[in-house]
Order: structure tokens, then sequence, then C-alpha cells
């Protein structure tokens, strides 16, 4: 597939803002190389595939097949180009958790589809970030149409119709989501045995483990349409209803799709390092209410950084850089938020 060039946003002019910061962190091999990324979506149901690469000038070249205005603006805000962090940055100073982010204030949140950071949320219950993210790119390279797009291989998710189908087992043409909702409740009322056998198969696979069970709940919902793609806060309550995802899930995936800080993910993780650099109680509302006290509506930002500051490292070893004032990113031979993308994870 040949993309043309498009436009180029002009990130120098904006203050501190890193594009190879934004488009490298939490990013796999096969979406960014350091200087070029792909980001891919399913509008309508059609394949997207966009280029972004960095120019000498510092600035991100946009290719596409199809170009508009709207979807520049639309690339604008996956890219956290609006994004003012600001207030967050100059909250943090003297932080003992986040005291080091002002050397990462290039930094922004790349937004997400509703789905995959549905999906990136799931994968990090209960789980640790190398696991975690081992899985998702399994994932992504296992359930994905692929493209060669300038000699790469380009991976486009299944869409949520898609996994339904495949959960299913279900081998046919992809005829849409509405075939294969009205497939899936034909399988599982004659016979569940088929649906288990595929979860097995898809737990195996990834790695995901007990969460393909919350997997296929959250495939049915977007299917089924149970799920408000379009509003961050209709979003979030929508999730709130799938078994199996959980407050910390929900927060997580609204922050990941649509930049929703105002209510920070808080897991164990989180809960013990705040305890310990906060000295307050090992609680949950009140590691909350620390949050919210010290950063406000950015209180979700912060545990986006905080994850990337401490390299998202176990919590013991958190805990001990935290002790001994370590609290920036680390030169490490193992795969972190800032460095994922040069490992191979498949």
């Amino acid at each position: 597939m040949l993309l043309r060039k498009c436009d180029t946003i002009n990130t120098s002019e904006l203050e501190n803002y890193n594009p190879e910061l934004v488009l490298g962190t939490y990013n796999f091999n096969f979406y960014f190389d350091g200087k070029t990324a792909f980001l891919v979506d399913r509008p309508d149901g059609r394949e997207d595939v966009t280029i972004l690469k960095i120019t000498p000038k510092n600035n991100i070249a946009i290719r596409r097949f199809v170009c508009s205005h709207n979807l520049i603006t639309r690339i604008k805000l996956s890219i956290g180009y609006y994004d003012n962090i600001k207030r967050f940055i100059e909250a943090t100073r003297d932080d003992p958790l986040l005291g080091c982010a002002y050397k990462y204030s290039g930094l922004r949140v790349r937004r997400l589809s509703p789905w995959i950071a549905s999906i990136v949320a799931l994968a990090q219950q209960n789980n640790s970030f190398r696991n975690a993210w081992r899985s998702l790119a399994r994932f992504i390279a296992r359930y994905s149409d692929i493209q060669r797009i300038y000699r790469r291989q380009v991976y486009i998710p299944y869409d949520p119709g898609r996994m339904l189908c495949k959960i299913m087992g279900y081998k046919g043409f992809y005829k849409g989501p509405e075939y294969c909702l009205a497939k899936f409740d034909q399988a599982k009322s004659r016979d569940k045995s088929i649906i288990k056998r595929n979860l097995k198969e898809i737990s195996e696979e990834t790695g995901l483990g007990y969460r393909v069970n919350t997997l296929l709940n959250l495939a049915y919902s977007f299917t089924a349409g149970d799920v408000a793609i379009n509003n961050p806060d209709r979003f979030y309550r929508s999730l709130l209803e799938i078994k199996g995802f959980g407050e910390y899930s929900a927060r997580l995936a609204a922050l990941l799709a649509f930049g929703r800080y105002r209510l920070p993910p808080i897991d164990r993780w989180t809960i013990k390092l705040a305890s310990v650099a906060y000295g307050i109680p090992e609680r949950y509302d009140v590691v909350e209410d620390e949050f919210i006290y010290r950063f406000k509506h950015d209180s979700g930002l912060a545990i986006f950084f905080l994850t990337v500051l401490l390299d998202a490292e176990p919590t013991k070893k958190a805990l001990t850089r935290i002790k001994q004032g370590r609290i920036c990113p680390e030169v490490t031979d193992r795969p972190t938020p800032l460095t994922l993308w040069k490992y191979e994870l498949q």
C-alpha cells in the first residue's frame, strides 16, 4: 500500500513536546522504530493506517492513503497535541514520587481506540508490566489483519465482532459484528464447550490466562453496543457493568482512550508505593484522596507518569528505589515503558 504525504504537525512550536517520547512510550517495535510510528484503527469497520515520521526539525510528517481536516484533528488528539500538562508538571516539583517528571515534560499520553484501551487495561489486572505487555504483543500479533507497508509488517487488530467470531470458532469470511453476535448467541445456547476450548487456546497463545473470560465479556459488550465509545464518562461507567472489569481497569481504559485524568487508576502497586513515599496509611481511599489532593484533575496522569518514572518495576524493587531517592528512569537491559519498542516481545 502506498501512502501519500498528507500534512506536517509542527510539534516543534509547542512548549515541551517530545515526539519520540510520545510515540515511543508504551509502544511496540512493530508500531514504532525510533523515528517512524504506525497508528492503526478501524473507523466504521475499515482498515485505517497512518504513518507518522519524526522529521529532522522534530516535527511529525503524516502519510496516509486518504487525508482530510477532520482526520488530521483526530491524529493530533491521538498524540496528545492539544494536551497542556504545565500545571501538572509544576505540581510534581519536589514530590517524593514524581519529582523527576519535569525531565519528561515532553511526554504525553497517546490515545488508543476504546476497544484496544480496554484490552490493555485488562492485561494489567494482577499482572507485572513485562508479562502484561508480552501478552498484549502476542494478542495483537495473533488476532490482527496484516498489511505490508514500506517493507514493514503492520498489525491491524480485529474489531470486537471479529474477536467474538474467533472465540466461538467461526472460520468463514467475516460478515460483520451483527452476524457474529447472532452466531455467538446461537453457539452459546447449543454447545458452550466450543467457546471454552477456544478461550483456552487464546489463553495459552497469549498468556492472558484467566483474563480471557473477561475478554469474552468485553468483546460481547462492545459488539452488542453496550459500551459507550464516544463519551469518556459514559465509556467509564459502561465498562463497570462488564463482569471482570472493575474500578482500576475502567479508569485505566478511560485514561488511555480519552485522556480522562481526573480519577486515578489505583492498584496495589500504587497503594504500596504511595503509602511509603507520602507516609500515609496503606488504604485505597486514603491513597486516592492523596493523589487527588496533590494533582487535582491530573491525578490519573500522575499514575501514568509514576509507572514511566519508576520503569514499572515490581513492588519490591520500586520501593527500594523510592527509599534511595532513585525516582528517575534508569538504564536497564530489560523492557521499560520508555524502551518497550526496542524489544521483540512476541
